[in-house]
Parts: structure tokens; C-alpha cells; sequence
């Protein structure tokens, strides 16, 4: 395996490798590929050398909404979900454009249409 940065093996922070005995990758892979079955794993067969690609499992389709884990990087990037485009409309087809609003937005709809509402409309 690689070194990054000083302090990072595989570009993973020493701190976090510690939490996991040192090896990420096979906690990842025997936890959350085998046995917990949160995310999917694929080898990449055009690719060379070993080389896979990782998805959602099944349990993450069932228990987690893709709107959260994308609100989520976006708070930590600091950027609004249309940045990340393939994910946002992904997002939006299963979910609902709704399901990206930020509290504000929710907050406009909802006094627009009390508004509409309120006229008769």
C-alpha cells in the first residue's frame, strides 16, 4: 500500500488507520462489503491491474436516502447538491427535488403557497 502525506498511509490519516488496526480497506471490505452489506463492491475488469469499483449495497438502498449523504458533502465542502450534478439528479429522480431543500427554501414554498392559499387560488 502507498504512503501519502506525512502521517497518511494510502492516503488515509494515522489517527483513523489506528481505529481500524491499521488496515481501512480490509475493514471496509469484511464489515462493510461482507458483512453489513452497505455497500457493493465490483472489479473493474477494462481496468489495470486490481481495480474495483465500490457502490451502495443493499442494506444502504433499504436504510439510508441518498439526499442525506449528499446534503451531508455538501456541508463539508460548502457548496449547494447541483455541484455535484450526477448525484443531484439521481437524488432528484428517486426522491424528489424536495428532498435537496435546505430549511429556507422549505420555509419560501410553504409561505408561497399559504400566500396562494390565501387568495383564493
Amino acid at each position: 500500500e502507498g504512503r501519502g502525506r506525512k502521517g497518511e498511509q494510502g492516503g488515509v490519516e494515522q489517527e483513523v488507520s489506528v481505529l481500524f488496526e491499521g488496515d481501512v480497506k480490509r475493514w471496509v471490505n469484511d464489515t462493510l462489503v461482507s458483512k453489513q452489506q452497505y455497500l457493493r463492491r465490483t472489479r473493474l475488469v477494462e481496468a489495470e491491474g486490481e481495480q474495483y469499483e465500490y457502490s451502495w449495497g443493499d442494506r444502504a438502498e433499504a436504510e439510508v436516502k441518498k439526499s442525506t449523504v449528499l446534503k451531508f458533502v455538501c456541508d463539508l465542502y460548502g457548496c449547494r447538491p447541483r455541484v455535484f450534478a450526477e448525484q443531484f439528479d439521481i437524488v432528484k429522480q428517486e426522491e424528489g427535488e424536495e428532498a435537496l431543500e435546505t430549511d429556507d427554501e422549505r420555509s419560501e414554498r410553504a409561505s408561497s403557497r399559504k400566500r396562494v392559499d390565501d387568495l383564493g387560488y
